[in-house]
């Protein structure tokens, strides 16, 4: 009793639990109470007093500043100290309820002004704008952006994520794509590092049961958990694998105890269900400042004047397909998160595809079209949008699906480049049959050798280059 929390207590604390579930048991046969009973009721009150006041100060530092890390006082602190509080919540629900109320409060105002200040600077990056590819048609634009670089912003492990500091440079600039992708890797990160420490904290273990630490902390290890400057959203966790029954952690009162052990025990089913639910309710907590900045951001990407380019949306598409089967095995609860913004991405998708196939039906109306560029610039719109498929999508040949989708107007967007090659070389007066056959074959064959510069073993892509190896033998 003269004692504060400390490692100490990991093994004092389990003798004094024995000890009160002996008391407990012994109740239930009517065995007289003697004064040693009256002892360790009084060392349970005690000890969750201290240990109360010991989690408690261990989050006071958190709101004067966020620059101390949460997720490392997670994993050296909170987690190291997890009997006492499953001491807390077996023996003293109320008080658990207390620490765990605490907690949520704190965790919740570190992730808002984490991602309010990251947020920020994104904007600020943002507001610079980026260079713009254009149509496929559209005649203003030029060929100086055609790189391959948009294809890891729609990857999971693809570049790394944007630095909040690097808003601070007034010429740095980013693509739409890789705002999102930064945002959406650090949010997923920190929401499965969230989740299991929320499932494994809160969620009480059985007496005696063993905490076993995995090896890997974090979905994206080297990416996404970063130190962001003032707005540190870093650090790193070590869940921890789940292992016997849980009962309730947010009881308001030490109800669920009037049991014997061995009727607790034989509930643990629905113990552990309403443990889940109630977990889900405190990541929700914790987590939504997370999910509503993530949002907003996303929002303000898709609902500007000036929309980013196609395969700039679909990058975005691909990156959240990633997303949404990263967090259906790490954390479900993102899930109807990333579902709302699929169905967000993909009207905006269809209807700038819409505007890439007119946008090329069109070139046949203007009386000096640039053939070159318009081929170029189809080159890499193809390229790169099969380049952002997944591996999954790339052994499916079918073309099924969204895949089936996006192949689709693909093709509708071929057929419209292949119709206005053959009217503007009809509409070229000066040359001759055989002459338009040569200037037909050889804006061709530039199309198939551009395409195969870009490497992919993507079966369509194979087969892109074979029609228009086709196309250059059959104007020959």
């Amino acid at each position: 009793m003269s004692t504060e929390p400390s490692d100490t207590w990991l093994t004092a604390i389990k003798e004094l639990e024995i000890r009160l579930v002996s008391l407990r048991t012994s109740s239930f046969e009517k065995r007289p109470i003697d004064t040693s009973d009256h002892v360790a009721d009084k060392l349970r009150l005690v000890a969750a007093h201290k240990i109360r006041s010991f989690f408690i100060s261990a989050l006071a530092p958190f709101r004067a500043s966020i620059t101390t890390n949460l997720q490392i006082t997670q994993s050296s602190f909170l987690l190291k100290y997890r009997p006492l509080f499953a001491f807390l919540q077996r023996h003293s629900a109320r008080v658990a309820n207390e620490v765990q109320k605490a907690y949520v409060g704190t965790a919740r105002w570190y992730f808002e002004t984490s991602f309010r200040r990251y947020v920020r600077a994104l904007e600020k990056i943002k507001a610079r704008g980026w260079t713009k590819v254009g149509l496929v048609g559209d005649p203003q634009s030029s060929a100086t952006a055609l790189d391959d670089s948009i294809i890891s912003q729609s990857k999971l492990d693809g570049s790394d994520v944007v630095l909040a500091y690097l808003a601070e440079d007034p010429s740095f600039q980013q693509p739409p794509e890789a705002l999102f992708r930064s945002l959406s890797l650090v949010a997923i990160d920190n929401a499965i590092s969230e989740w299991s420490f929320a499932n494994h904290f809160f969620g009480q273990l059985s007496l005696g049961t063993q905490q076993v630490p995995e090896s890997g902390s974090t979905l994206f290890p080297n990416t996404s958990r970063l130190d962001l400057g003032p707005a540190s959203v870093s650090g790193s966790s070590t869940p921890m694998i789940r292992k016997g029954s849980f009962v309730s952690s947010i009881a308001d009162s030490d109800s669920y105890l009037t049991g014997s052990p061995s009727e607790m025990n034989s509930n643990s089913g629905m113990n552990e269900q309403k443990t889940q639910t109630a977990i889900d309710l405190v990541f929700k907590q914790v987590i939504e400042p997370v999910f509503e900045y993530h949002k907003t951001f996303t929002s303000s990407l898709l609902t500007m004047n000036d929309l980013p380019d196609t395969n700039s949306i679909y990058a975005m598409i691909q990156l959240n397909e990633g997303l949404l089967s990263a967090a259906s095995t790490n954390c479900p609860a993102f899930e109807t998160h990333l579902m709302a913004i699929k169905m967000k991405l993909w009207p905006i998708f269809q209807t700038k595809m819409n505007k890439e196939i007119e946008s090329v039906s069109l070139q046949s109306q203007r009386k000096e079209p640039n053939v070159k560029l318009v081929c170029q610039k189809y080159v890499w719109f193809f390229s790169t949008m099969i380049g952002m498929e997944s591996p999954r999508e790339d052994s499916n040949s079918g073309g099924t699906g969204e895949e089936g989708k996006v192949i689709n107007e693909l093709l509708k967007l071929r057929e419209a480049l292949v119709s206005f090659i053959q009217n503007h070389a009809q509409k070229l007066s000066s040359l001759t049959d055989s002459s338009r056959k040569s200037y037909l074959s050889s804006i061709y064959q530039e199309i198939q050798t551009g395409l195969m510069a870009f490497p992919s073993n993507h079966v369509r892509s194979q087969s892109e280059a074979a029609y228009w190896r086709e196309l250059v033998w059959r104007a020959k």
